[in-house]
């Protein structure tokens, strides 16, 4: 028995992966901003690497050069690889 609204191969529509002001670039595999419309997809106020800004991933705002980065294992916070995991629990800019 196939899902609700599922056409007659059994599948369903996705929702699209991207923000509203993005668009999918399904051989990147890869959500772009549109520098014309919303050069800072997500509202951290660093604009997209592909706009001329600094921003690592334009579609998390929790991702940003300079946020603080969260000791975890799967969300780089800062954008810097070299960091990845570490913690600056006292907010001085060093680890």
């Amino acid at each position: 028995m196939g899902a609700g609204g599922a056409d007659a191969l059994g599948c369903l529509s996705a929702s699209d992966p991207c923000n509203g002001t993005q668009t999918c670039d399904e051989v990147a595999n890869e959500c772009q901003t549109q520098c014309g419309v919303a050069p800072d997809n997500d509202g951290d106020g660093r604009d997209a690497i592909s706009c001329g800004g600094d921003d690592c991933d334009d579609g998390d705002p929790l991702r940003f050069p300079g946020n603080l980065e969260t000791f975890d294992a799967t969300h780089d916070e800062d954008c810097d690889p070299a960091t990845f995991g570490d913690t600056d629990v006292d907010g001085d800019g060093f680890v």
